[in-house]
């Protein structure tokens, strides 16, 4: 489809209409995920008032009470899966669908709001045999899908044939993932099946490409992102970027994310390419809180995408406000559904002071998503180092990733099975027992020690780590931990909490700490209750690089 011009306004309180694909919550998400993303500054609202079993005649039924009483400026309809009755449709449904869906437009049109159109999306007959029978794919679905078409060529509106757009990739990825579905049902599609949704219906509401490109030229010492500010900063280990972006990145969540070699939202919607020019030949390793990727210089300078490096601090942050829109999302179902209407409509005319609430209260969220997107959380804030020194250095922010292990150890916590854990902590002192160097998962830490010692349940395991500085420093020691921790640095107890019981999250203990110049010795107990059992550490207020490794075991 050819793009339309911009469809969004400065304030606008976007409606979504649609059957139980829209009511699914998921592309609607999506979108507003990125809409807020992308436009912070408009202050959009957005509502989804989709209803499972929808037609256009049930649609109209409940326009007024559900869509007009909201004053929306803009209102995007999703109708015609049920319409056709999972059966090809008979000139008369069809005419009968047509005409419904031009008086809804009509109506709204009539209260001057303005309206998007999306056709029915696709029936995925490989995986229900009963919608391959009738054939409502190509014989149902398309030919409601003609008849959405006509009526915005006619009412002169944005539309998006989803119909046409979901079989197309359905039918790359099929072609290259046998047994690939986006639809286990044949017709409600699953989160991937949504993001090609959201998709066509950015293409539909006109919104342009967001493709940011920082490029940095190692040799000279310079950089530069258009909408961004880039500073570089040089030292004896390698490099570090940082670029303020003007918005945050766009965030998919983990069970879209396999249509995305199918489908180019990230090269249309959402990226962020680092090209490093100038680097010397070899391997180099980028970093970024968790994250991490090693590429050849020669890779570097072709490009690489940020934009889809799920576990970059920036990315996590996006996850954030994700996560926002999904909480108010359920928040006025709840006041629309399940209080203002109670199960019957009729309800509706005895409490519909709760739809006011429902929608007052998600206008109000819409305006606190500011700390969601404010600037520190656009900045990506990456470290560059050559291979042969990326695995022994640590800078600010950046987890550590080699350690010495000892364990499982079977509990009480409190059990000194090193025979002075203070003293085991001292620079260079011996580690009794059976230990082991590992780079542990510090990208998804969740599971790291499972991942080392298996499952385990009512024990403990230690990690150690020698740490040189260049110098003396005043630091934060930040740890995070599945379940209990305690930590020791140069001789001295710096943290207990060994009866915790939590699931792990970067930084949940805050401990300043001072860094001799020259060698440390870190220990840390990680006690395990039960279910997964991880850890993840790293420093903040660093002024110097750290160099770091598992001591001899």
């Amino acid at each position: 489809m050819a793009r339309a011009s911009l469809q969004i306004r400065k304030h606008d309180r976007i409606v979504f209409l649609g059957d139980s694909i829209t009511d699914q919550q998921l592309y609607t998400n999506q979108v507003e995920a990125y809409l807020a993303t992308r436009y912070p500054e408009l202050g959009l609202e957005f509502v989804n008032v989709g209803w499972g079993g929808d037609t256009v005649g049930k649609a109209l039924v409940r326009l007024e009470r559900d869509v007009i009483a909201l004053k929306p400026t803009l209102v995007t309809i999703c109708l015609g899966m049920n319409d056709g009755g999972y059966c090809p449709p008979t000139a008369a449904i069809a005419q009968t669908f047509a005409e419904g869906l031009g008086e809804i437009v009509r109506r709204l049109k009539k209260a001057r709001v303005r309206v998007v159109l999306m056709t029915p999306g696709f029936a995925d007959v490989v995986v229900n045999p009963n919608l391959e029978r009738v054939d409502y794919n190509r014989r149902g679905l398309r030919v409601l899908a003609d008849r959405v078409l006509a009526v915005a060529k006619r009412e002169k509106l944005p539309c998006v044939d989803l119909h046409e757009l979901m079989n197309e990739v359905d039918a790359r990825a099929k072609s290259s993932v046998p047994g690939f579905t986006m639809a286990q049902d044949g017709f409600h599609p699953e989160p991937a099946g949504h993001l090609v949704m959201a998709y066509g219906l950015l293409q539909a509401l006109g919104v342009p490409p967001w493709r940011r490109e920082i490029v940095i030229d190692a040799h000279r010492r310079t950089g530069r992102c258009a909408d961004g500010k880039v500073r570089l900063e040089h030292d004896e280990d390698g490099i570090t970027i940082e670029v303020e972006l003007d918005q945050l990145p766009f965030y998919v969540e983990p069970d879209a994310r396999r249509i995305l070699p199918h489908l180019p939202m990230i090269e249309d919607f959402a990226s962020i390419r680092l090209v490093v020019r100038g680097l010397d030949a070899g391997a180099w390793q980028v970093r970024s809180g968790g994250f991490r990727a090693e590429r050849d210089a020669a890779d570097f300078a072709g490009g690489i995408e940020l934009g889809t490096l799920w576990d970059h601090p920036s990315v996590r942050a996006a996850q954030s406000l994700r996560r926002f829109v999904d909480a108010k999302a359920r928040a006025f179902f709840q006041c629309w559904r399940e209080i203002a209407l109670d199960g019957t409509d009729g309800a509706w005319f005895e409490n519909r002071a709760a739809l006011r609430i429902g929608a007052r209260m998600a206008a109000a969220l819409d305006g606190q998503r500011g700390p969601l997107q404010s600037r520190g959380r656009r900045t990506v804030r990456l470290r560059l180092f050559p291979r042969s020194v990326a695995g022994d250095v640590v800078a600010d922010s950046d987890f550590i990733p080699r350690w010495a292990l000892a364990g499982p150890l079977p509990a009480p916590w409190a059990r000194d099975a090193l025979d002075g854990e203070a003293g085991c902590s001292v620079p260079g002192a011996a580690l009794p027992g059976a230990w082991q160097s590992r780079e542990i998962d510090i990208a998804t830490p969740g599971d790291n020690l499972q991942g080392v010692f298996g499952p385990n349940q009512q024990c403990f395991a230690y990690a150690c780590v020698e740490i040189e500085s260049p110098a003396a420093q005043r630091v934060e020691l930040l740890v995070g931990s599945d379940d209990g921790v305690a930590a020791w640095l140069n001789g001295d107890r710096v943290l207990a909490k060994l009866d915790a019981m939590r699931g792990v999250a970067p930084d949940q203990e805050r401990v300043p700490v001072r860094l001799k110049a020259g060698a440390n010795r870190l220990l840390l107990k990680i006690t395990q209750h039960a279910g997964n059992w991880g850890f993840c550490v790293r420093f903040a207020g660093l002024k110097r690089a750290l160099r770091i490794r598992a001591p001899q075991v």
